[in-house]
């Protein structure tokens, strides 16, 4: 007789609010004059966040 193993329920759970991947291009010197690839990754993160959490608030006051 074939004995089966039993699945183990470790790892990782689930996200919520799983990562996509997102790409665009910009000019090179848009890039260099925003402080290099790294510095772009950054202030582009931030930015949407911080405007997502806007839309998020705005959307929340204007329930009826």
């Amino acid at each position: 007789m074939v004995m089966k193993k039993k699945k183990s329920n470790a790892g990782r759970k689930p996200s919520m609010d799983p990562k996509v991947r997102v790409v665009f291009f910009l000019e090179q010197s848009l890039v260099d004059h925003n402080g290099g690839m790294d510095d772009c990754k950054v202030h582009s993160y931030l930015y949407l966040k911080e405007r997502g959490e806007k839309i998020k608030k705005s959307s929340l006051t204007n329930v009826h």
